[in-house]
């Protein structure tokens, strides 16, 4: 109908990136380091964090039980925590433990713009509304799935976000 119909295999790639680079390409060495860092990083939390919780528990047994030996506590964390090394950890760990949040946030905001966007559609009746009510719903399933890993400290979105996926659905059939 639109010309004859030829075999266009190598239109469509197969291959994996890796298979696409070159055996001698520059990259091929660095890619193996920072795996092998990836799995180093994990230890190297592990450890920071084991360490990090000791000296706190020492700080609180300190507190509880033998005042005057709080001073000393506290010392070995601040040293513990002055640590050059110890600081990127921990950096690390903070911006991690603030991304998941952030993400809900993200989200959230995203899948209340997708729903305006069905909603101010809605009128029109046009064959396009139904996806894009399924789209939002996509989005606010999205949303719910994110803010449920993050533990959202605000529960009154998750409500939001459960309502309105409920009126995609009625406008999505």
């Amino acid at each position: 109908m639109r010309g004859d119909a030829e075999n266009q295999s190598d239109m469509f790639s197969y291959l994996s990136p890796a298979a696409r680079v070159p055996a001698d390409h520059p990259l091929r060495p660095i890619r193996g380091i920072a795996i092998e860092a990836l799995k180093g990083l994990s230890k190297d939390f592990d450890d920071w964090a084991e360490r990090f919780q000791s000296l706190n528990a020492g700080i609180i047994r300190a507190r509880e039980r033998d005042p005057a030996s709080l001073p000393a506590a506290e010392a070995k964390m601040t040293g513990f925590l002055a640590d050059r090394r110890n600081l990127d950890i921990q950096r690390a760990f903070v911006r991690g433990t603030a991304a998941r949040p952030l993400v809900a946030e993200v989200t959230f905001l995203l899948a209340s713009a997708v729903h305006e966007r069905a909603e101010r559609a809605t009128p029109d009746g046009s064959e396009r509304t139904a996806g894009l009510w399924g789209n939002a719903r996509e989005w606010w399933d999205r949303f719910l799935d994110v803010s449920a890993q993050a533990h959202s400290p605000l529960p009154a979105r998750e409500a939001h976000g459960r309502a309105q996926k409920a009126r995609c659905e009625q406008f999505s059939k």
